[in-house]
């Protein structure tokens, strides 16, 4: 609890009210906390934990001690440390040890004990020798002497600040060792150079520049390696004289940008023995014996490459240490600005689809930035709803809070109206992020094999009860080599009831057929799940758009459309796929590829 420590220090008598009214109210001084401050101990916590860089499983157990048992055992077996803090707080509390701050009823004791596997018995023996062995600990740590409180959260201040001061000597250290470098001044002129708006071109040329004057090269050129299947690639290139260009070059059938050689890993070759049909595209001409071709390698990713020529080429090998280190500043650079751009598309993309834009055009790939691979957007869309998600809540819950207290203050019946509606607005955006956070952050899949028509049946349920149907009129076929699959189940029979749900609903009136089968495809590899309807279906603009956050053709009122939407990501985090086939009044087919078990 170091961020109750943490309030206790810093506001000692807002923390004492709010301890005073969890008391009178019997209730988690949690509560209380996000009421009155937007923000509880187990958030301030996690951010001094993190601060003071203490291990991940801290972490996550100064966090989340106080969330439910049950949903971290089944979605974040990394977060166990949690559930045995939570279960020894039980223990603690119903023994009558100390004082917590907190007045609601402890968890029970055999809830969390059943998850942990943990004997009954054992935690009887436990609980029955605590007061004694807590009685002796305490005396030796001296914490039944007067201010005992304070001496505590002294201790804990004193190692935070030799955690501060170890971390200061760490980077005074390493500012010592880039002093003594004689590569400080060149990366200091690049870095200077570059701007907060500065793109991956613009980074490459700056760089490529300073490349040559500071070794004393001839000729450079600094290429990017392409995004995806690309065939065209950026590349800027310094003559012999310094001036510079950036270029877009094509890259031939069946060659590869990057040399193999110097995929992930820092190589130092001959340039012509490997890029001639890059030289072949430049105006400027590189001297073939004398120059040679390295990576810039980002935590093992090559991000481009860069060609120079060397006026003495038998002295590579001395200086490729050197090398080795100036690329790698570059790399980084490089892979910022990459991530930069790559973020400003997708955010610009995210911004259209919450806005429920109507006229989103769909780009074309020469429309995509460098860094942004087809396969990359679902990933790259969910980590910005999450940052998206992360940003939003903590204001709304202080906007929420603060209307409640208002709205509990106020006479006027007109203005206590109003501070209500302004709380079931924040509650209505906080929903949706909550949708948010599911579709950008669904919980780490525990894939095993699973019995296909099993999945499936418990697939109809939850369809079933979502739209109020008994009786869904539904075909299932399963055939004999596809009646196993390695997925997390729950998920994946998630996925599905979306999808039959969408099909129940795609019929007007009375409830029409429904098919589901089930086969091997892919030599044996994978499984395709099919489900057919032959419901409203949809437009080609309402199929390309049905997978995207929050769409629905639905009139004013519908609830979010995110079924679709997450069933398309369940299917991705288990190594699948969900693709939409539909034509307007004949029907829909939803086909879920399975990595078959």
């Amino acid at each position: 609890d170091i961020g109750k420590l943490a309030l206790q220090d810093a506001m000692p008598k807002s923390f004492a009210r709010i301890v005073a009214e969890a008391k009178s109210a019997e209730s988690s001084s949690r509560a209380i906390e996000q009421r009155h401050l937007g923000v509880d101990h187990t958030i301030l916590g996690k951010r001094l934990a993190q601060k003071w860089r203490l291990p991940s499983e801290i972490v996550l157990a100064i966090w989340l001690h106080h969330s439910d048992a049950a949903a971290i055992s089944q979605n974040m077996p990394q977060a166990r440390i949690a559930q045995i803090v939570q279960l020894a707080d039980s223990v603690a509390r119903q023994s009558g040890i100390g004082q917590t701050g907190s007045y609601d009823s402890p968890e029970p004791i055999e809830k969390n004990a059943q998850l942990l596997a943990v004997d009954m018995g054992q935690l009887g023996q436990i609980a029955r020798n605590l007061l004694t062995q807590v009685a002796e600990k305490s005396n030796i740590l001296g914490l039944d002497s007067p201010g005992a409180l304070a001496d505590y959260g002294d201790a804990a201040g004193a190692v935070a600040k030799r955690l501060a001061a170890q971390q200061t000597e760490l980077s005074d250290e390493n500012r010592r060792l880039q002093a003594a470098s004689s590569h400080l001044d060149f990366a200091t002129d690049f870095l200077l150079s570059i701007d907060s708006a500065a793109g991956a071109v613009d980074v490459a040329e700056s760089f490529a520049a300073r490349w040559q004057k500071f070794y004393q090269t001839g000729a450079v050129c600094l290429y990017l390696a392409p995004a995806g299947d690309a065939r065209r690639l950026d590349a800027v290139v310094v003559g012999s004289l310094g001036q510079s260009k950036a270029v877009c070059l094509d890259i031939p059938d069946r060659i590869c940008a990057v040399p193999k050689q110097i995929t992930n890993n820092f190589t130092i070759l001959d340039a012509h023995d490997h890029i001639d049909w890059l030289f072949e595209q430049l105006d400027v001409d590189f001297d073939p014996g004398a120059t040679k071709l390295l990576p810039l390698l980002s935590n093992g990713v090559t991000v481009g490459a860069i060609a120079f020529e060397l006026h003495y080429p038998g002295d590579a090998a001395l200086f490729e240490e050197k090398f080795q280190m100036s690329s790698s500043i570059a790399a980084v650079v490089v892979d910022m600005a990459l991530a930069g751009a790559e973020q400003q598309f997708l955010a610009e993309r995210f911004a259209q689809l919450v806005s429920g834009s109507e006229h989103i055009v769909p780009l074309q790939p020469e429309e995509i930035p460098p860094g942004v691979a087809a396969g990359d957007s679902m990933e790259a869309l969910a980590e910005l709803a999450a940052g998206a998600a992360h940003e939003l809540n903590n204001p709304l819950a202080i906007v929420s809070g603060r209307a409640q207290l208002l709205a509990d203050a106020e006479t006027d019946q007109e203005k206590k109206e109003i501070l209500n509606q302004i709380q079931e607005s924040a509650g209505q955006a906080s929903a949706v992020i909550e949708d948010l956070m599911g579709f950008a952050d669904p919980p780490q899949p525990r894939p095993a094999q699973t019995d296909v028509r099993q999945m499936v049946d418990e697939a109809l349920q939850l369809a079933g009860r979502k739209t109020n149907v008994e009786h869904i009129n539904v075909q299932v076929e399963v055939a004999d080599d596809a009646k196993k699959v390695f997925v997390d189940s729950a998920q994946i029979a998630s996925a599905i009831a979306n999808v039959v749900t969408n099909a129940i609903e795609s019929y007007d009136s009375e409830l029409g057929p429904i098919k589901i089968t089930a086969q091997s495809v892919q030599s044996g590899e994978m499984v395709k799940l099919q489900v057919k309807d032959l419901g409203c279906g949809m437009d080609a603009e309402t199929v390309r758009k049905a997978t995207q956050p929050f769409y629905s053709a639905k009139p004013a009122g519908r609830k979010r459309g995110m079924g679709l939407t997450y069933a398309t990501r369940f299917a991705q985090i288990n190594a699948g796929t969900l693709d939409i086939e539909s034509r307007l009044g004949i029907g829909t087919t939803v086909t879920i590829l399975l990595p078959r078990a």
